[in-house]
């Protein structure tokens, strides 16, 4: 994850939204991404897993937890 993907994540202003990318044909498990939408529209992805969750739940609730992690960072220098 690079210092921008986390710098966009913690800024609570910015529409960041946990999502699911589908059921993959091959393995029938799911995929997470973490997106940002600007003005209500879908902009960019920033992180995106492989279809590894046995739920769409299970792929939001990870993505959620990373959103999570990230939020709770001290980026202040010490």
């Amino acid at each position: 994850m690079t210092l921008y993907t986390i710098l966009v994540i913690k800024d609570e202003e910015n529409d960041i939204r946990c999502e699911s990318y589908g059921r993959s044909k091959k393995n029938n498990k799911w995929a997470g991404a973490i997106n940002l939408y600007h003005g209500g529209f879908f902009h960019t992805t920033l992180i995106s897993s492989d279809s590894v969750f046995k739920t769409e739940d299970g792929a939001v609730a990870y993505m959620q937890e990373i959103v999570k992690q990230v939020r709770a960072l001290d980026l202040s220098k010490k």
